[in-house]
């Protein structure tokens, strides 16, 4: 008796031994993605100093890519040689120095993010932790947001209350009903490393579709196309349908999305693939918006989404893995829909395969009280 339970001890501590082995290779592993991801993304990034003059001179591209790598690192000083000279930088301070003269020189950044962000006028020091982005993603979470003003919240509430529909072309039944819910507050996202990746693959989408793409038909409601064309004028890209829409998710995971962007490779496969799935009703991703806990608040996304060439799909296909070859997106419409447990589609969701594919540009909170009648 004693053997045996010393050999079940045994495997047991093999076992044990042999998770812990692959969870610290599979840590390395997640580790090593992010730092290369990290430098792959590298934002559109400018960084000059001050003149003698009290003009500014650009680094060096070499010089540039230092300090994106230190960044990159957590490392937000560093030293770099030109000519026979040795420079201090410190990015926190936003200071040049010069190690043998002791000569200091302003430093200022700019970077490539949309117009109504709060950094896009230059990089001040406030602004460096957003900008580094690193660490957990709570802490992360918690750098990017952006409480909007009081006026802009009542007018993301008066989004998602003005998308609680059914499509025009399909009126089925529906547990459509956002009355009891109250919007708390809401968040501007600015985070520049992730929103470059955005760009990146939104660029992309548009050299392919170099004639253009056909619009969303039918197209989105009211209220997200108006949020799209009072913040996108100036940034929107027409060629690659980029729109607003809704994203809904439990209170879990709304800092991973905010930190590391949409994910689906964590999420179950939907009725129509292995995808991110998007809404231009606010009321389907409510459905999807659960805290676990009753007096939560939950969370909704309103992402800007690069939907490029649209699929539309007339089935379910659970184990789509990817759009149709020269498609971008997969829409399904509402009306009938072929192996949908109800026979046909309620509301109009977009699907996309690219993780960085869309942008989570405001989150809003939202809190539910119990529906007294």
């Amino acid at each position: 008796m004693m053997d045996a339970m010393r050999h079940e001890e045994k495997a047991r501590q093999a076992a044990e031994s042999l998770r812990m082995e692959k969870d610290t290779a599979f840590s390395a592993m997640r580790e090593a993605q992010a730092k290369s991801e990290r430098l792959q993304a590298k934002p559109f990034l400018k960084i000059e100093h001050e003149t003698d003059s009290g003009g500014w001179a650009s680094y060096p591209a070499d010089s540039i890519d230092k300090i994106w790598e230190e960044l990159c690192a957590g490392r937000p000083e560093l030293d770099f040689d030109r000519g026979d000279e040795t420079y201090h930088i410190s990015l926190q301070d936003l200071i040049q120095e010069n190690t043998r003269t002791k000569k200091k020189r302003s430093i200022r950044i700019s970077l490539d993010v949309p117009e109504y962000w709060s950094m896009s006028s230059g990089l001040e020091k406030k602004d460096l932790p957003r900008y580094l982005a690193i660490g957990p993603d709570e802490e992360i979470f918690k750098r990017v947001r952006i409480l909007v003003p009081s006026q802009q919240g009542l007018e993301m509430e008066r989004v998602v209350r003005g998308s609680v529909f059914h499509h025009f072309a399909f009126r089925g039944l529906s547990a459509c009903d956002l009355d009891t819910v109250t919007i708390k507050r809401a968040w501007r996202i600015e985070h520049p490393t992730l929103f470059r990746k955005y760009s990146q693959c939104r660029s992309t989408l548009q050299e392919q579709s170099q004639s253009g793409v056909p619009d969303i038909n039918p197209p989105i409601g009211e209220e997200l196309s108006e949020l799209a064309q009072r913040l996108l004028d100036r940034d929107v890209r027409a060629p690659v349908n980029e729109v607003f829409l809704f994203h809904g998710t439990c209170t879990s995971n709304i800092r991973s999305i905010v930190a590391r962007g949409f994910d689906f490779r964590l999420a179950t496969a939907g009725f129509y693939g292995h995808g991110t799935y998007f809404a231009s009703q606010s009321c389907k991703s409510w459905q999807y918006c659960r805290s676990g806990i009753t007096d939560e608040a939950r969370y909704m996304i309103i992402a800007r989404v690069s939907l490029g060439k649209p699929y539309y799909t007339k089935q379910v296909e659970r184990n789509r893995k990817r759009p149709p070859e020269g498609f971008d997106s997969v829409v399904a419409n509402p009306g009938p829909m072929e192996g949908h447990h109800q026979s046909h589609q309620s509301h109009q969701e977009f699907v996309i395969f690219d993780r960085y594919q869309a942008f989570p540009e405001f989150v809003v909170e939202i809190d539910e009280k119990p529906n007294v009648r």
